[in-house]
């Protein structure tokens, strides 16, 4: 954060050449930004998950998806059968985090400031959101519901449970995990990026196909359970 600061300070200074260097002043305000809310973001998370161990709602969600016709078994099974399937949706899974960047870029860059700062404001909004909402509807998730091996190795099954006893009482900002199960913040974001590529020519339809597709591996990559009714959910918010 301090080399962000350093460059944002030096943009704004910078006279010479006004046009890159406003743009790189805009860019740089925005990273640093989004970097300091993540990080205040994790925190809230883990502290709220350890102080507020309240019962689990994966019975629940679980019986949501079987009310709106889902088997997220049959699905990940079904996954699990066709590796190279697999591979490419755990690809596109992590794929989120370099398309925000890509964006945020993108629009600031090229002038699109107020898009880029309607892009931050939503992504705290829902932030926020997600995890005010998931702390009081907390979900170990569908690998642990389902009694799956992977459960074992998953870093976020581990840390909730831990969080949830008392025994964590460190938080390591370079092992955070996602904690929140419902709703889905891979899933709101994926809308999030969509419509944040509209002022983008060249990147408006691959953004919005990229987005769907990591809508579609969200539930079994997450391990997360009724993920399909987030964007209902975060359009009414």
């Amino acid at each position: 954060m301090i080399p962000l600061a350093v460059v944002l300070v030096i943009c704004r200074r910078w006279r010479s050449f006004p046009r890159i260097t406003h743009r790189l002043a805009h860019l740089t305000r925005t990273v640093l930004a989004l970097a300091l809310f993540i990080d205040a973001g994790v925190i809230l998370s883990y502290i709220l998950t350890g102080i507020l161990p309240l019962p689990r709602w994966d019975g629940a969600l679980a019986a949501a998806d079987h009310a709106l016709g889902l088997n997220w078994l049959d699905m990940y099974q079904w996954l699990t059968r066709h590796p190279a399937i697999d591979a490419s949706a755990r690809a596109l899974y992590n794929s989120l985090g370099p398309e925000m960047l890509i964006l945020l870029f993108a629009l600031e860059l090229l002038g699109h400031h107020n898009q880029a700062r309607a892009f931050l404001l939503w992504f705290m909004v829902s932030g926020i959101a997600t995890i005010g909402i998931g702390i009081l509807i907390p979900a170990a998730g569908a690998f642990v519901y389902h009694h799956l091996p992977v459960a074992s190795t998953t870093g976020y099954v581990a840390q909730w449970a831990d969080l949830r006893n008392g025994t964590l009482r460190t938080i390591n900002p370079l092992n955070n995990q996602g904690l929140v199960i419902f709703p889905s913040f891979h899933t709101v974001l994926a809308v999030l990026c969509a419509c944040a590529a509209r002022p983008l020519r060249i990147l408006r339809y691959p953004s919005l196909a990229l987005n769907l597709l990591i809508i579609l591996s969200t539930p079994a990559m997450g391990g997360t359970i009724s993920s399909i009714s987030s964007p209902a959910l975060f359009w009414r918010l």
